[in-house]
């Protein structure tokens, strides 16, 4: 309703584009008023951080990381965006070690216990604890073309 009196009511249409994103699951729409704000105030961060949101639900994950990386550069000390986005990273760094993985499982070649070194590297705190356990994997990767 508050769209309806003055169309120029921003906090009116973050509120109904996170009404539709949370409550009602219409994400398009959503999406739709988002933009349209994001591409009349660019700066405005709670849109960005909330079209970023549509995003994720949407599972644009590619659009999702630029917005939530473009409200970062304007507020560093974002910290809902911060987070936000080493979800994102965290997601898809599982995913790939689950698909190296997998693909190493598959592998007649490596055994179980080179896979579970590779394993073992892989999740050691996000760093690689010891890149010798990792050599034998990577090889076997790079010879079946990965």
């Amino acid at each position: 309703k508050a769209t309806d009196i003055d169309p120029g009511n921003l906090a009116g249409w973050k509120m109904l584009a996170q009404l539709y994103l949370t409550q009602e699951g219409r994400i398009e729409e959503g999406l739709q008023i988002l933009a349209a704000l994001v591409e009349d105030h660019p700066e405005d961060t709670e849109a960005l951080y909330l079209l970023a949101q549509c995003y994720e639900a949407a599972e644009d994950m590619d659009s999702a990381t630029f917005l939530y990386e473009n409200i970062i550069s304007l507020d560093p000390e974002n910290s809902a965006a911060k987070e936000a986005l080493q979800e994102i990273r965290q997601a898809e760094s599982a995913d790939s070690n689950q698909a190296i993985l997998s693909k190493l499982s598959s592998l007649k070649s490596v055994s179980t216990k080179k896979t579970e070194n590779f394993r073992i590297a892989f999740y050691s705190n996000g760093e690689v604890s010891d890149p010798v356990r990792v050599i034998n994997p990577a090889r076997a990767l790079h010879e079946v073309g990965c």
